[in-house]
């Protein structure tokens, strides 16, 4: 919820977003359940409220943004969710030593 909160309210590009985590099922937990939650408000957009979690159909309800936006918003960080930055620790810090090499020495 906390980063469909980001992308939605804050305008926050997926790949922009940091999740980090300790193993790397709970990576995947994760990536599924953020995409299922992003799909989920898709959904209730689109007028499917049918089998929504009411915790997004209030969340939603409550959004002073014009609906558009918010669909649009929803619409890339589905297509982008690929690029999200969803890591173990360890996978976290080889990526930063990796793509910073020379500044870290």
């Amino acid at each position: 919820m906390l980063v469909l909160r980001f992308v939605v309210e804050q305008g926050m590009t997926i790949d922009k977003v940091l999740v980090v985590t300790f193993t790397k099922a709970a990576t995947e937990e994760l990536k599924d359940r953020i995409r299922g939650r992003l799909a989920e408000a898709k959904r209730a957009l689109d007028g499917r409220t049918s089998v929504i979690d009411s915790n997004v159909l209030d969340w939603l309800a409550n959004l002073a943004k014009e609906m558009e936006v918010v669909k649009q918003r929803l619409v890339v960080a589905l297509l982008d969710i690929d690029r999200a930055g969803i890591f173990t620790i360890h996978g976290f810090c080889q990526r930063v030593l990796h793509e910073h090499a020379l500044e870290s020495g």
